[in-house]
This record gives C-alpha cells, sequence and structure tokens, in this order.
C-alpha cells in the first residue's frame, strides 16, 4: 500500500488525461504568447554582452569573417567583450552560436530586406523569435508530453509545465541574444528521451535508437553552449551504457559528435585554433591598450571587480541579491525534491517507484557540482556580471522544473502543498518577469539591498 505522503501509482482516466493534454497546450500557447510579445518590445544591443554577439553575426553576414573592430567607434555597436588579437578586435564568445544566427540572419535579411547595420530592431527581433523561441517550444511540447506519462496527478504536470513556462530566468533571457535559453532548451531536449531510455531499460521498454541518438545530440549541444555541461554529457552518457551499450556506441557517440566537432571547428576558424577566446582570461588578449585606452577588463568595476570572499559569494549566489532561492523561490521546492527522493535509498518507502525519484537525486548531485565549479573559479566572482539571474546556472531550470512532478505527486493529498506550490510559483514568475524584457541589468533584489545602503559594488 503507498504510504500518506504517496498517491496510487494507478494511472489517470482518458477522460482525466484528455483534460490536461488540452489544457497543456492551452498553458503553452500562453506562455509562447506572452514571450513573443516580450520579444517584440525588446530593445536591441542594450548590453555589451549581446552586443558583442551581434557584432560578430554582422562581420559574418557582412563580410564572412569574425573581426568587430570596424563597428567600435559606431554608437550602438562597442563592447567591453572583446579581445585583440593581432591588432584586431574580436568577440570573447563561442564562434558556434553566432554563426548559427549567421545562417537564420541571412534568409531574413532575403526575406524582408532588413539588415542589421540599417534595421536591427526588426532584424534581431525576427532573428530570436527563431533562435529563441522555437527551441522553447520544441522543449515545452517534450516536457509536456513526458509528463502525461510519468507524472501522477495533475497538480504535479500541472506545476512543472507552468514553472518551466512562467517562472524561471529562462523568460526574462528569451527576448535577447544569449547561449543560456539555447542551452537549456538543449538540456529540456535532451532530459526526455534520457529519462524514458532510463525508464525502457528498467522496464524493458522502450530504448529506441532515435532516443538515444537525441540524447547524446542535445547533451552534447548543451555542453557546447554550457562547458560545465560537459558533466550533464557524462551522466547521459552513462544513463545510455547502462541502458544498452551497444546501441550507445552506435547512435550517441555520433550524434553527440556532432556538435563538438562543429563547435571545434567554429572555434578553428574564429581563433586559429581549439581554444576560444574566454579560456584566455587574465592574458594579454583581455588585457591591452588600444588608441591609448586600456581595455575594460585591466581596470574592471562594480561587479566585475570580484572584490566578494568565498561565503558572501556563496550566500548571494543561493540566498542573496544573485540567489538561486531568493530570485526563484520555487526551487526552494526542488531542493526539497531532490531530499525527498533520496528517502528510498534507505527506506522501503513507496516512492521508489516514482519515474523521477532517480532523476531528481542526480539533478541535485549534478546542481551541486556546477555550483562547486563555478565557487573554484575565485577571479570570476561577479556573479555573471550586469544580468537579472545567475545566469550561468539558467540551463539547469528544466531538470530542476522536472524535479517538482515527484514532490507534488508525493504531497498532493497535503491540503497546505497547492496553496503553498502556488504561493511560490506566482512569486517566482513575478521575479522573473519584473525587469522584461531586458535582462542586462542588476536583479530587483540587489536593487533593493543598494537603495537600502546594504550592499554596495
Amino acid at each position: 500500500m503507498p504510504d500518506a505522503d504517496s498517491p496510487s501509482a494507478v494511472p489517470l482516466p482518458p477522460a482525466a488525461l484528455h483534460g490536461w493534454r488540452a489544457g497543456s497546450l492551452v498553458l503553452i500557447a500562453l506562455s509562447l504568447g506572452l514571450h513573443v510579445a516580450a520579444s517584440v518590445r525588446a530593445e536591441p544591443l542594450r548590453s555589451a554582452n549581446d552586443r558583442s554577439r551581434w557584432a560578430t553575426v554582422r562581420a559574418l553576414t557582412e563580410r564572412g569573417d569574425f573581426r568587430i573592430d570596424p563597428y567600435e567607434f559606431q554608437p550602438r555597436w562597442s563592447t567591453i567583450d572583446q579581445v585583440q588579437v593581432d591588432g584586431n578586435l574580436y568577440s570573447t564568445k563561442p564562434a558556434l552560436l553566432p554563426i548559427t544566427a549567421a545562417a537564420i540572419s541571412l534568409p531574413v535579411e532575403a526575406v524582408t530586406g532588413w539588415n542589421l547595420a540599417k534595421n536591427p530592431e526588426p532584424h534581431t527581433r525576427w532573428t530570436l523569435l527563431i533562435l529563441n523561441l522555437l527551441p522553447f517550444a520544441a522543449a515545452l511540447l517534450a516536457v509536456r508530453n513526458l509528463l502525461s506519462d510519468v507524472a501522477r496527478t495533475d497538480l504535479a504536470r500541472y506545476l512543472t509545465l507552468g514553472t518551466l513556462g512562467f517562472a524561471t530566468a529562462i523568460s526574462a533571457f528569451l527576448p535577447v541574444f544569449n547561449n543560456h535559453t539555447i542551452a537549456a532548451c538543449c538540456c529540456a531536449l535532451a532530459a526526455v528521451p534520457l529519462i524514458r531510455i532510463r525508464r525502457g531499460a528498467q522496464t524493458g521498454g522502450d530504448r529506441s535508437e532515435w532516443r538515444i541518438a537525441a540524447a547524446g545530440f542535445f547533451a552534447a549541444l548543451t555542453a557546447c553552449n554550457e562547458l560545465p555541461a560537459g558533466l550533464f554529457g557524462l551522466a547521459a552518457l552513462a544513463v545510455c551504457l547502462r541502458a544498452d551499450w551497444k546501441r550507445t556506441l552506435i547512435w550517441f557517440a555520433p550524434a553527440a559528435a556532432v556538435p563538438v566537432l562543429l563547435f571545434a571547428a567554429a572555434t578553428l576558424w574564429q581563433t586559429g585554433s581549439l581554444k576560444p577566446f574566454y579560456m584566455s582570461y587574465g592574458s594579454e588578449t583581455y588585457e591591452f591598450i588600444r588608441n591609448g585606452q586600456p581595455s575594460y577588463w585591466m581596470h574592471p568595476t562594480g561587479l566585475d571587480a570580484a572584490r566578494d570572499g568565498f561565503w558572501t559569494y556563496l550566500f548571494h549566489c543561493t540566498f542573496g541579491h544573485h540567489g538561486i532561492f531568493s530570485l526563484t523561490p520555487i526551487w526552494l521546492l526542488a531542493g526539497w525534491a531532490w531530499m525527498h527522493s533520496l528517502r528510498p535509498l534507505f527506506t522501503k518507502s513507496a516512492d521508489k517507484r516514482h519515474p523521477l525519484a532517480g532523476f531528481a537525486v542526480v539533478t541535485g548531485l549534478l546542481s551541486v557540482a556546477i555550483l562547486a565549479f563555478y565557487l573554484t573559479r575565485t577571479e570570476n566572482y561577479n556573479y555573471g556580471g550586469r544580468s537579472v539571474a545567475l545566469r550561468w546556472m539558467i540551463w539547469l531550470a528544466p531538470l530542476w522544473a522536472l524535479c517538482l512532478a515527484p514532490l507534488a505527486d508525493a504531497m498532493e493529498r497535503r491540503r497546505w502543498f497547492a496553496p503553498l506550490a502556488a504561493t511560490l510559483l506566482a512569486l517566482s514568475a513575478t521575479s522573473a518577469w519584473l525587469d522584461a524584457p531586458d535582462p542586462w541589468q542588476n536583479p530587483w533584489l540587489m536593487r533593493a539591498m543598494e537603495e537600502r545602503g546594504w550592499i554596495d559594488y
């Protein structure tokens, strides 16, 4: 018999499942509509970060190279995210994503007549609708279909999908050019087949070749956009090897090799080596004098000065001005879910039968490892720079959202849980959309703390 915290594993009747399927499509449509509206309102070239990428796209579409120095004195096009090599300026950002954007930008220009130099607003908006919104829609649909099979209650389904669709920092960054939202979408598109592969290995069910290939491709593409996500790629490889090592070698490995080889080729084209420019931080490529002016990175200011110590940095990364939990309080439930899913390891609880329990445990370990990696980079204690969230953790949001399902299923009979979850979801959505559509500013919490004199950067 299930314990007091665990609902029955009997699947929902068809009528109830039809209700979820229709309601979930409405939820996805509403999410996409809001994000399209935010993208249309977004002003391009607001930040040095995305100007650096857009300048590369412009260079590629205008001249077929990566030099951005022709734009250094043009209004709205200058950036601090640049390096100097042999007297030329280049973006610090890896080349694969700008090349992808350029491949979208050229048809947009051909169809509309808009180019980046003369029509940056409409051109960037249409390009980003394709580059950012289409993968986000695919991720939402993939998660929706998975929840239809693995979540046991409507509470778990709507909480998970609602969180991913409205209440994470993904929403804040979708209107702008960045690597974090692409990584998050790829992470979701890798996690869904991985969960199905793992279930198939446990039950003797589906371990089809295309799922294994999709897991490999999207896990590798996640790592190409967020280097520390290579750990996620290794975890994906381990899951597939354990499920079916022969199919993994035949399908996972070649599929994963595609984005990795493209990333390597793009980097070689941009830098002349396999080392991306951002890995030379602290060297003369970052710290240089040009036209009598020192580069920004010779004397960084504000958050970039990285003055906080370890414990202060850890606090602000979790519960402070850039806090994972303070800015997105629904993740408190994700943390609870990680601990709750550990119970089957030490008890005979019925919770161990939940299809996402093991996934939640692995996600918790992965999250701690990723945060620990960034905590070791003491020279980069800048919280990701001027942005509304701890942006280098955004790619984990789909994994955290999926962790909510086993907890919500287990707590569905607790009358207080649904109001608590709804409150945390509402607070998280408010926080995510408070500064939309411009994520290139300090978080609302940091601004409030500065106004009260609690912090001073």
